[in-house]
């Protein structure tokens, strides 16, 4: 090799420094524009791939949506055909005094009438009612089938009837579980 007079350095030291040079132009340029256009496209994909699994959860979320307000149409259509207005919970002497008097009207002496704790629902609130007293076993039948016609927001969950005596007219004492159902809009002491 012939040593370069005017930098003291050989060719092959010179070589070696270019092919570094360029190395590190190489590398730089993989670093500073290959790797990030590489991991761009990845990231894209990735963000592409996710907003798609989104956009199907969103799909799916509408459907469901839909179908449940469709449901709820439907049951409130129900409603609204069966002509019942709900009383709300403020309401609540109003209805212990109908049933009262509509267990007096069938002949029915009350023991105790004793609304429990609401239960408060989207579409309505229930309330439990327990009646207990006594009279006989058509008396009492004759209530259960008049709260059917004249309070269409109560019903009979259950009922126990313990006869006493013999005949038609014999001596029942009964217990009543019924149910009030109200305006869930309308709740005492609110």
């Amino acid at each position: 090799m012939i040593p370069n007079h005017d930098t003291g350095l050989s060719p092959m030291v010179i070589h070696a420094i270019g092919a570094v040079s360029l190395l590190a132009i190489a590398a730089g340029g993989y670093f500073l524009v290959v790797d990030p256009v590489l991991s761009g496209r990845v990231t894209k994909t990735t963000l592409r791939e996710s907003v798609r699994v989104k956009g199907e959860q969103l799909a799916e979320l509408q459907t469901t949506r839909d179908a449940l307000e469709a449901q709820i149409e439907r049951g409130q259509q129900r409603i609204d055909d069966t002509g019942i207005t709900l009383v709300g919970l403020s309401g609540r002497n109003t209805r212990m005094g109908e049933l009262t008097h509509l267990a007096g009207e069938c002949g029915l002496r009350l023991d105790s009438l004793q609304p429990g704790e609401p239960t408060q629902g989207e579409m309505f609130t229930i309330t439990p009612i327990k009646m207990r007293g006594v009279g006989s076993y058509n008396d009492a039948a004759k209530f259960l089938h008049m709260i059917v016609e004249r309070l269409s927001d109560v019903s009979a969950r259950s009922f126990k009837l313990d006869a006493q005596g013999a005949g038609a007219d014999r001596s029942a004492t009964f217990e009543f579980d019924l149910a009030w159902y109200a305006d869930p809009a309308d709740r005492a002491g609110d």
